[in-house]
Formats: C-alpha cells, structure tokens, sequence
C-alpha cells in the first residue's frame, strides 16, 4: 500500500455556481451576444476585452464575462444600481433618436452618434447655417488630465453633400474647402495667389471667427498647435472609453476559462496569492494559502462593517485532473478603526485544510 499526494493547487477569490452541464461544441453566437459586442459595446469595449470574448465558448461564459464586463466600469459597486451601464445605454436610444434622421444608418452608426456614446452630452453646441457654408455643428467638451491632454476641447460636424449624416471633420484629410458651398463659384476673385484651403478660409473667417478657429485647430485657444495636435487630440479623444477601465480582469477570466461554469463569478476581485504545503509533525499534510485582494468593498450598519469571502479551491494531480474542487465560506467583521488601518495596508485572508492521500493497492 502506498500514498500519492497531489501537486497542482489552485486558489481563487471567485464565487462558486453550480456545475452546468454544456455541449462540448463551440455553438454558432447568438444574436444577442452578437448585438452587444458588433452595436452595443463597440465603442467602449477595449481590444483586450474584445479579443476575450471572442475565444469563449458558451453561452454560460459569454453571460458571466458580460456582467463582470459591467462590474468593472461600476462606480458604486456593491449597490444594485450600475450608473454606468444606465447612462451608456440612455446614450444609445439618445443616439438612435437623434441622429439617424434622413440618412440610411442608425444614430449609433453615425459620426455624432459615436462621440455622444463615448463621451457624453457637450456642455455646448454650436450650429451654423449660411448660404457660404454646408450646415455645421460643433461640440465642446471639457478634458480631463486622467485621460487626454486638453483642459477643454470641440468636434466639427459638418453635412459634406449638405443634407443627411453630419460627418466628424478631420483637419488634415478635409481642410477648409470641404466647408464651402459651390466651392469653384465661391473662390473666383478671392486671393488668386493662396490655395483653395487657403482662401477657403478666408470665407468662413468671414461668417464666424469662432468657426474659423475650430477649422484651424480642435483646441480653443489654439497657440500654434494646428492640424497635427489637432489629429494626436482626436486620436486621444477616441481612445477614452479604453483608459476608464483595467482590462487586466479580461485576461484572468480567459485564464479560468475552463472552470469558469463552477468557480467564476460576477463579483471577481483581482489577488495575489501564496500557497504551500506543509506536513504536521503527526504526519498528515496540509494546504496553507494566504490570499491579497486587490480591493475590499464592505457594507456597513452603525460602526461595524462587513464583508464575507467566498473562494474556490481546486486540486489537481499531477496529470491535470482535478482531485478536489470546493467552497469556502469567510464571514468577516470590522470595525471602524480597523477598516481604516487596512486603508493604509492591505487584508490578508489565510486559510488551510487537510490533504488527504489518495490510496492505492
């Protein structure tokens, strides 16, 4: 008789559900996962996100991955309401009311539509309307130093065959002709010797300074900075919905994906982890594990807070198999004091059980 002890020890801060059972084959997506990565996240969900869900193969998968998608973009997390998810999808019906009209897309589909899904309402809206010039609006927006280089900022919109979709306005690709109507017409007699952009110009300085600065440059207040900052800032501009969330989950969540429909959870918290085997004098053999949560978030009543743990543990030979998978329960209580002295360190939760040998003749 002899004892084996398995090797392979894996330890998550992950909520268990309960074993389904699933066809092994790799179904063709559904539409309402195809709708929510091709129209209703596609202007904030990062490549790294995107590149995850892609290699998912269930629906019970795909489910978990776009809660926890939400989770992490939650501003109030352990509350069930979830402003950003509500103001994201406000911003689509917005979208789809207002700027979709007389053209054969769909609001979200449409150059305003993307901005306003990713950034938001303007604090002001300019519009401009001349015999000179094609309809134009243009968009300011405060910047935040967190995400882009710019106290403030404007987009122009303008409709190029005057009628249908306004269309994002691009400095360098575009320029100042583009803006005027009966452009050949328009230019006879105004300044023979500067080129069409340049005389261009000159019209619309003619209809509104204000215009004619952002034509020049997507910063107010523009010192210089011309047509290239004005691309690197449309560029930063694009990319802002990425830089609001730590993508880092997407990759443990593929990671984990093969145990994802008994050990994930919607409420993951990122950690580090330390696991050992140790071997009492008596004999018998133990696994020790000291988890690190990246974050701690507590309800509280009076003075006191409270929190509870559930993590999965799963042991595997050394083949792969998997030996032994369960739940472990840790209610924890803290007070205020106490709350603050992990503000200024970090929790630690440590916890063993036996390892028992499996015996064979």
């Amino acid at each position: 008789m002899k004892g084996k002890y398995f090797i392979g020890i894996l330890v998550t801060a992950f909520v268990l559900f309960p074993l389904v059972l699933l066809s092994k084959g790799k179904p063709k997506l559904a539409k309402k996962y195809e709708k929510w990565i091709k129209e209703e996240v596609i202007y904030i969900i990062t490549p790294v996100e995107k590149e995850v869900f892609s290699k998912l193969e269930t629906d019970r998968e795909r489910d978990l991955f776009m809660e926890e998608f939400w989770r992490q973009r939650d501003p109030t997390p352990g509350t069930p309401q979830n402003e950003f998810k509500e103001e994201h999808y406000r911003r689509i019906e917005f979208a789809n009311k207002h700027f979709g009209r007389f053209t054969p897309f769909k609001g979200w589909q449409t150059d305003r539509g993307r901005f306003y899904i990713k950034l938001g309402s303007p604090f002001h809206v300019e519009k401009y309307m001349s015999k000179d010039i094609l309809p134009i609006e243009i968009w300011y927006y405060y910047g935040n130093p967190k995400f882009i280089r710019a106290s403030f900022f404007r987009l122009l919109f303008f409709q190029r065959y005057g009628t249908g979709e306004f269309e994002l306005y691009n400095q360098i690709l575009d320029g100042p002709k583009s803006l005027v109507t009966n452009i050949d017409k328009k230019l006879r007699g105004v300044r023979e010797e500067l080129d069409p952009d340049a005389r261009a110009a000159i019209i619309i300085q003619k209809v509104s300074g204000d215009l004619a600065a952002t034509v020049a440059s997507s910063f107010p207040g523009d010192r210089g900075q011309g047509e290239l900052a004005s691309q690197i800032l449309l560029g930063d501009v694009e990319t802002i919905p990425y830089k609001k969330v730590d993508d880092d989950y997407a990759i443990e969540f593929l990671e984990h994906k093969a145990v994802v429909e008994v050990s994930y959870s919607v409420h993951y918290i990122g950690n580090q982890y330390r696991v050992n085997l140790i071997q009492d004098p008596s004999g018998p053999f133990f696994v020790n594990y000291i988890l690190v949560p990246d974050t701690l978030s507590v309800d509280f009543f009076k003075d006191k807070y409270f929190t509870n743990f559930k993590t999965s543990v799963r042991v595997t030979d050394q083949a792969g198999k998997t030996i032994y998978q369960g739940e472990r329960n840790t209610p924890i209580e803290l007070r205020k004091e106490e709350l603050k002295v992990l503000e200024k360190s970090s929790f630690h939760l440590h916890d063993s059980f036996p390892l028992v040998p499996e015996i064979t003749l």
